[in-house]
């Protein structure tokens, strides 16, 4: 699976059925659990030991989508997306970086 399947109908009903099936509190569970994992990965890094960064990545790659569906989906009633909240902080970031010049 390419990065232009993560967002593909048959993904988003694929977590929709995993949310179904499990409920959304057991899934922010295993993102934590996930989220664990990453921080363990990357301090084997900074530390020289063997690690598995980037598969530590593709699991919270996939649980972040899966709250996206949870909570920028239908059953949010937020008046910003997950896409606004990412937008305005790239922009922020941008200010930053012209700050440096």
């Amino acid at each position: 699976m390419n990065n232009n399947n993560l967002y593909s109908s048959d993904t988003i009903g694929m977590l929709y059925a995993y949310i179904g099936r499990y409920g959304i509190a057991k899934q922010v569970d295993v993102l934590l659990e996930e989220m664990a994992e990453l921080q363990k990965a990357l301090l084997n890094n900074r530390r020289g030991r063997p690690h598995n960064i980037l598969e530590e990545l593709a699991d919270v790659q996939i649980m972040i989508i899966q709250m996206r569906v949870c909570f920028d989906g239908e059953y949010a009633q937020n008046e910003k997306t997950v896409d606004d909240w990412i937008n305005e902080k790239l922009i922020r970031m941008r200010k930053k970086m012209e700050s440096w010049k």
